[in-house]
């Protein structure tokens, strides 16, 4: 299978990730990452979230006071991040040094430091389709962790093999889009 490496295929996803979920925020999994963070980090805790897309879990984690860097393939994930942190930033300064963002690529990233808590949220680590893009995530990801750290992903079994992105044509959206 051919790598993906430098390719984004859900690129073009950006615009309707927070359309497709702002009705259901926040979404049942904040509370386990707050959950998990609370015990792995403490207090103020360092925490990388891999696929960060938008900032949804990462602007909830830095909210309850950890420190996250969130990294992201896409451009147009990470443009909205900003935008919402911009506007986060507004009501709470502190989040200004609670937050950094990363422009890169899961399969093939050195950050030189190490997390206790490292997370791929919402499927982020299934946008990895090649087997070696997949083995270099999780050796990255292994490299940044501390011994005692963990590394926790949410997968699902997704209901087409291969996964493509049929699920997002813009047909399927066009009537959120006429309101």
């Amino acid at each position: 299978m051919e790598s993906n490496k430098n390719k984004n295929l859900w690129r073009q996803t950006a615009w309707i990730y927070d359309i497709e979920h702002e009705k259901n925020q926040p979404l049942p999994d904040i509370p386990f990452y707050i959950e998990y963070a609370k015990q792995q980090c403490g207090e103020g805790g360092k925490i990388l979230e891999l696929g960060c897309g938008t900032g949804r879990v990462a602007l909830s984690l830095a909210k309850e006071g950890f420190n996250i860097i969130g990294l992201d393939l896409s451009q147009d994930m990470l443009g909205i991040f900003r935008e919402k942190l911009a506007k986060e930033v507004a009501k709470h300064p502190e989040l200004t040094n609670r937050v950094k963002i990363i422009h890169d690529n899961m399969a093939d990233f050195s950050l030189g430091q190490k997390f206790v808590l490292i997370t791929a949220p919402f499927r982020a680590f299934q946008a990895v389709t090649a087997q070696d893009d997949i083995e270099n995530t999780l050796n990255c990801a292994r490299e940044h962790l501390t011994d005692d750290g963990i590394f926790i992903l949410n997968v699902f079994n997704p209901y087409k093999n291969p996964l493509d992105e049929s699920w997002c044509e813009f047909k399927l959206y066009s009537k959120l889009m006429e309101v």
